[in-house]
């Protein structure tokens, strides 16, 4: 059963374990990491200002874990309150966790808790152009394609295009 919970410094050893296990199949969808991103010092240090920001309400840094197993990262950044409602939602999940609906059900709590707890508005999402699994993902869950953003973010060392997709709460009034 896949859930979300928000991550914690207890955290760290399993965490950046499945980091490094994970490191090869993650890098061509991620900014380049250094050697030190894998180490368990590091991950306490990202941790510790993710926790920060969820604390002030600029986001929310979830583990995708089925039991106390974790399967991967989902975080809803970047919220916005006010008039605009709205958050970006980014995830992964290790290579042995792919096509099983992990990722699917990962994304469908956290826009449950997004349109729900926080009531927002809108999620918004990218992809690289060739990420089609996770384009799948975002389909699934009832996100649309909106636009194409050319040299949009720097992904394993190059600027990468990504596709632009959102999520929009139709339960939601203004008010």
């Amino acid at each position: 059963m896949v859930s979300l919970r928000v991550v914690t410094l207890d955290d760290v050893p399993g965490l950046t374990d499945l980091l490094s296990d994970s490191r090869s199949y993650l890098q061509p969808f991620e900014p380049r990491r250094n050697d030190s991103y894998f180490q368990r010092d590091y991950q306490a240090q990202i941790i510790r200002a993710k926790l920060l920001a969820y604390e002030s309400g600029r986001s929310v840094p979830f583990l995708i874990v089925d039991g106390e197993k974790i399967l991967g990262q989902l975080a809803l950044s970047g919220i916005e309150m006010g008039a605009l409602k709205s958050a970006f939602i980014g995830y992964w999940v290790a290579r042995d966790y792919t096509d099983r609906e992990v990722a699917t059900s990962a994304v469908r709590r956290a826009r449950e808790y997004a349109f729900g707890e926080l009531g927002l508005h809108r999620l918004q999402a990218a992809t690289t152009v060739e990420n089609i699994p996770s384009q799948r993902v975002l389909a699934k869950v009832g996100f649309e394609r909106i636009g194409y953003a050319p040299h949009y973010m720097e992904i394993n060392g190059m600027w990468r295009d990504h596709l632009l997709f959102q999520l929009i709460n139709q339960e939601i009034t203004p008010g």
